[in-house]
């Protein structure tokens, strides 16, 4: 990216925390000229169609925030900067499906600070960086579909709200859970919330 070319970034995280963390780092870099912060896709999507938006932090799971078909919607309406999700789940769990929907990075808020803004400074420069995964009997590998779902089941969100939020049909939302379930080796979701757990603490 040319030093003279001045982007503006976007923030999506609701701690703040995160938030004043990435602030601070974003603004130590050149070619940064404002820093915006959103919640809500509504405001992230005003922010990117009025305010040249060029770079986008942003995790995956956040209140009733679906980062997954965020990701997927601006890169189809032509958003052309770079997006890095930092994310507070594990490589194995979503790192390959935000690299299929157009994500120029991904890495874990585990991962210390000095690494994150290394991540950030090559996401500017241009290069893509996806750490590679092996898959264990616990990782599940899952389609974009399934984890669109499974992160709304995650949020506590019933079959028919699903089936409303992705205009599928009831039957085909339940087939996915069975699906999931299947793949996790568990019998409910409440065993899929331990199963969930235990794969962001190990990763």
């Amino acid at each position: 990216m040319p030093k003279s070319k001045r982007i503006n970034a976007l923030i999506l995280d609701n701690f703040p925390i995160i938030v004043e963390s990435l602030t601070k780092q974003l603004q130590t870099k050149d070619v940064i000229n404002e820093i915006y912060h959103a919640v809500s896709i509504k405001k992230a999507t005003e922010f990117i169609n009025n305010n040249n938006i060029g770079f986008i932090a942003l995790d995956i799971k956040q209140n009733d925030f679906d980062a997954l078909s965020f990701i997927k919607k601006i890169r189809n309406n032509g958003f052309e900067g770079s997006i890095l999700v930092i994310s507070s789940y594990g490589y194995n769990t979503y790192s390959d499906s935000v690299k299929a929907l157009g994500a120029n990075g991904y890495i874990s808020k585990e991962e210390p600070i000095s690494l994150i803004d290394d991540a950030i400074n090559n996401i500017l420069r241009g290069y893509t960086l996806f750490k590679k995964t092996t898959v264990t009997h616990k990782e599940k590998k899952l389609s974009s579909r399934e984890l669109t779902i499974l992160n709304k089941l995650l949020n506590g969100k019933s079959n028919k709200q699903i089936s409303e939020d992705l205009s599928l049909s009831t039957k085909t939302i339940s087939t996915y859970k069975t699906r999931i379930l299947a793949k996790y080796n568990a019998n409910s979701l409440f065993d899929l919330l331990k199963i969930n757990s235990s794969i962001i603490q190990k990763c």
